[in-house]
């Protein structure tokens, strides 16, 4: 049974065996950088929100970072639940620091399976051996490695975004009730992983509506007046369920709303007002708040992201339509680019159009909305990890150049590439989150092109203390400039949320960096 999930069809014993050591070494990657790498930034917030959850309190205070926090982090806060249960007195003074630390593996174990599931859907569209390609090139994308054993949501969220459409793709194909019901659990659970995904609800049509008319398919109405009630059960259901049906219920009149958005909603539909939204209420209010810290912005004192800063610019509350796409050329490893570029001139070919209509438009349509939607809808730009999801549907496409038959030459190009690209991202060992491609080639400037968030996440503190203490000359920046060399993050450096005392310091040029997400300076 294992065998038939893992590897459709007949599998040659090389490709196994490739199989196990790609996963093998990217399980003793991501597990060294599990145990090491310090907390980021959003990491202890996802993990009590998670022991919240496990508690049977799904609420979210408004105005605070409980914003973006959703019900999947209750996996992370499993380990400590455990823990709990078998010493009922246990008592930790850490502040919950371990408890997240051992919450990592919870999305370790994750992300694991998303590797299988792109080895299979790239097998399935390309073959066995495009499928070790694209698979391994996830599991060694230092996006993927910086990431996907974090304790948020970001990981997570591959899965279940490739999981939705690989199950859309299997009904479409199969047309029975079992992926039709895998879809729809799936696209439910993806309301509890990441805010961003109720553009699913907008997406997906738009996707079939262009599916169906490229296709000349026919709508079976019958079929959609039983389904649509069924999709809309089961989505109602997973969510409330999701969110413990806390306040489930509540009238849209009773909200206390702080987005202008959402307050232009309730007042456009008062003459409802009264009636209960078949909705929990957290789910509610915190896609209310996200909104309030997106018309804030960032780079304020209350924001809860930096500053948006991208080829050089910044602006206190300002985002730019090019975050995403130059986070994606500069933060992409070089061979991978080339890989997906090459992928893309196969896929518009002439000769693929029937297999690209019934195939490959299922990812490209949902790639296109979201990159284009976050990077113009979207002002809360805070590094790629919220466009992480991307990545596996760029290296799933990227499986056409390793699709049969593969000529000798092509070959040695790809296998060249990958040579290449695995140099380039184990150069970064254990500070893949910082990774910048060979078009940066001085890193200490590299937040120029990429920006803060796309350096620091609020890591790399340890190899700070432990530089200070090899260097007992270089010190913590201080309030106002005087003579000597001082060490501080990268969002200081471009002072991220507008503190006076750093408004000095980006007078003074990088002379090095720490581990890519901290930057040294000389006072003379």
């Amino acid at each position: 049974m294992l065998k038939a999930l893992f590897f459709p069809g007949n599998v040659s014993t090389g490709i196994k065996i490739i199989f196990c050591c790609i996963l093998a070494v990217y399980a003793i990657t991501e597990l060294t950088f599990c145990s090491t790498e310090d907390l980021t930034a959003d990491e202890e917030i996802h993990h009590l929100y998670g022991v919240k959850i496990l508690k049977g309190d799904p609420s979210k205070r408004s105005c605070t970072t409980d914003d973006s926090k959703m019900p999947v982090s209750a996996l992370n806060a499993i380990p400590r639940a455990v823990e709990q249960v078998l010493h009922p007195g246990l008592n930790k003074p850490d502040y919950g620091r371990s408890d997240t630390k051992r919450g990592r593996y919870i999305t370790f174990i994750v992300s694991f399976f998303t590797l299988l599931l792109v080895f299979r859907w790239g097998s399935e569209w390309y073959g066995p051996r495009a499928g070790i390609f694209s698979m391994a090139l996830l599991a060694f994308c230092p996006a993927w490695l910086g990431h996907s054993g974090l304790v948020t949501t970001d990981a997570y969220s591959v899965t279940i975004f490739l999981l939705v459409f690989y199950c859309l793709w299997k009904y479409l194909i199969y047309h029975s009730w079992k992926y039709f019901l895998l879809f729809a659990i799936s696209l439910a659970i993806a309301q509890i992983v990441k805010q961003t995904f109720v553009h699913l609800y907008i997406c997906i049509p738009l996707l079939l509506l262009v599916y169906f008319l490229i296709n000349k398919r026919k709508i079976v109405f019958g079929s959609l007046l039983i389904k649509l009630p069924a999709l809309a059960f089961i989505n109602l259901l997973i969510i409330n369920a999701g969110f413990l049906f806390y306040k489930t219920g509540q009238p849209l009149q009773d909200y206390v709303f702080v987005s202008k958005i959402f307050n232009s909603f309730q007042q456009a539909f008062s003459f409802m007002g009264s009636l209960p939204l078949p909705l929990p209420e957290p789910y509610l209010s915190g896609m209310d708040t996200v909104k309030y810290f997106d018309e804030l912005g960032g780079g304020f004192p209350d924001s809860t992201f930096s500053i948006v800063s991208i080829l050089g610019h910044k602006q206190q509350g300002v985002s730019y339509w090019y975050y995403y796409p130059v986070t994606l050329f500069y933060k992409t490893p070089v061979p991978v680019l080339l890989f997906f570029t090459g992928a893309l001139i196969k896929i518009f070919s002439k000769a693929n159009k029937p297999f690209f209509t019934e195939n490959e438009i299922l990812l490209l349509i949902p790639f296109i909305y979201f990159l284009v939607g976050m990077s113009f809808l979207n002002n809360i730009q805070a590094g790629e990890r919220h466009i992480l999801f991307l990545y596996a549907v760029i290296h799933i496409l990227c499986g056409k150049m390793a699709a049969n038959p593969l000529k000798r030459k092509n070959m040695l190009l790809i296998s060249g590439g990958c040579t290449w690209m695995l140099f380039s991202v184990f150069s970064y060992w254990n500070c893949f989150i910082s990774y910048t491609n060979e078009f940066i080639p001085d890193k200490k400037f590299a937040y120029r092109k990429v920006g803060n968030a796309n350096l620091d996440f609020g890591q790399g503190g340890t190899s700070a203390l432990q530089y200070m203490k090899d260097h007992p000359g270089v010190l913590l920046i201080p309030p106002s400039p005087q003579k000597g060399k001082f060490i501080l993050s990268v969002s200081n450096y471009e002072n991220g949320f507008g503190a006076k005392e750093l408004e000095w310091v980006q007078q003074y040029e990088p002379v090095g960096h720490v581990r890519h997400s901290y930057l040294l300076i000389e006072v003379k």
